[in-house]
């Protein structure tokens, strides 16, 4: 807020961002109420003066693109930083009329699903950067802790994870029904009212629906349009706007694919989400832990300000894959989740020699579901249980 007269705040619906603007603003206005949607709309500039201060929130601003002149200009003549908190279930680049009035004016900050740590109040876990920084796995790994008392509740509440996902509406209820039903409202509402205002598509809820299911049945996997497309009956250059829609609604996250197989794959960005929505399918547990892998060890930079970093897949024609891997300016970590650590290190042993040879200042981690200590298999690859690396 001490940096930009205009700090922005965007995440999936439900995610908390209102409970975060009414807990921290000085004030607070709703802009998808119709009477003040209406007045924003007809005198904008009037409606930001008459509400000019500091820490203002405005939530759900994205339905007033008209505003976004308006603050333009004031902030061109009032630069005083930390006055308005922008909110929003849509990007704000995915939309023209918004984009090209903030470019250079807001610092925008993300809000994703809860965590593991964060649902059940513990504090943030920093394992993946001191991993990083390590110089010799065998030498840290005499600094880590030896008991496994903890981990298999670790490891249970994980699986439960795989369930709840992490939205704050949705992750506390324990009755599945309930669950569905939340899920299922807010994904009506996201498809039907969010998806349209950053694109004109003309397609019937439904159809954006079936390319969206079909998405989920890949989820994880090397994207496929052809299929995509032959099992919707929607055409590719739809698909592919569906996608940036999706994308600007923070409904799902690409990953780019290294090595010698180039693509992209995707993630949903809440898992319980993604498991609503397969039908034809059914996720295996392996499918399940990479998906809560990527949710929770990327909170560990995301939330970190000033840590710099891009997630990827590492693939190759030869058989070699890595599905997570972190790169920042400390260097590059692999994780290679196994549901077992016995004989984990036999199995993917080419993955790991083909990565660490791809990559200068590289190193694995094996995670497992096992409740065992950490092992250093040399100075640059260690199997570790998931519930210490979280």
């Amino acid at each position: 807020m001490g940096l930009s007269p205009l700090v922005g705040v965007l995440g999936h619906r439900q995610v908390g961002k209102t409970t975060l603007l009414e807990q921290n603003a000085k004030s607070y206005f709703v802009l998808d109420q119709k009477k003040e949607q209406a007045e924003a709309k007809a005198e904008p500039y009037q409606y930001l003066a008459t509400r000019a201060g500091s820490w203002v929130a405005l939530d759900e601003c994205q339905s007033v693109p008209e505003l976004f002149p308006e603050l333009k200009e004031w902030v061109r003549t009032h630069k005083k930083p930390g006055q308005f908190i922008l909110s929003g279930s849509v990007r704000f680049s995915s939309r023209e009329a918004i984009k090209e009035s903030l470019t250079g004016r807001i610092v925008n900050l993300e809000l994703l699903p809860f965590s593991l740590s964060e649902a059940h109040s513990e504090r943030l876990s920093d394992f993946l950067l001191r991993a990083l920084e390590a110089t010799d796995f065998t030498r840290w790994v005499h600094s880590l802790p030896k008991q496994t008392s903890g981990i298999e509740k670790r490891h249970q509440q994980l699986r439960q994870y795989w369930e709840t996902g992490g939205l704050p509406s949705v992750c506390f209820l324990r009755d599945p029904k309930q669950r569905r039903f939340k899920i299922e409202e807010q994904l009506l509402t996201i498809l039907d009212r969010d998806v349209r205002l950053v694109k004109k598509i003309q397609l019937p809820l439904g159809d954006i629906r079936a390319v969206l299911t079909a998405l989920a049945e890949q989820h994880g996997q090397p994207l496929n349009l052809t299929i995509i497309r032959s099992e919707t009956g929607i055409s590719l250059p739809t698909v592919k706007k569906l996608l940036y829609v999706f994308e600007a609604t923070f409904l799902i996250r690409p990953l780019r694919i290294e090595g010698s197989t180039k693509g992209t794959c995707y993630y949903f960005e809440d898992q319980a989400e993604a498991g609503h929505l397969v039908v034809q399918k059914k996720y295996t547990d392996s499918e399940l832990f990479i998906h809560s892998l990527y949710l929770n060890l990327r909170t560990q930079f995301e939330y970190r300000l000033g840590e710099v970093y891009s997630v990827f897949r590492f693939e190759t024609q030869g058989g070699a894959l890595v599905p997570l891997c972190f790169q920042t300016r400390m260097g590059t970590i692999g994780i290679i989740p196994v549901l077992s650590a016995e004989d984990a290190y036999k199995q993917n042993m080419g993955s790991i020699r083909s990565f660490l040879a791809k990559y200068s200042q590289s190193k694995v981690l094996l995670v497992h579901l096992d409740a065992k200590s950490p092992q250093a298999i040399n100075d640059r690859v260690m199997s570790v249980a998931a519930g210490m690396v979280l």
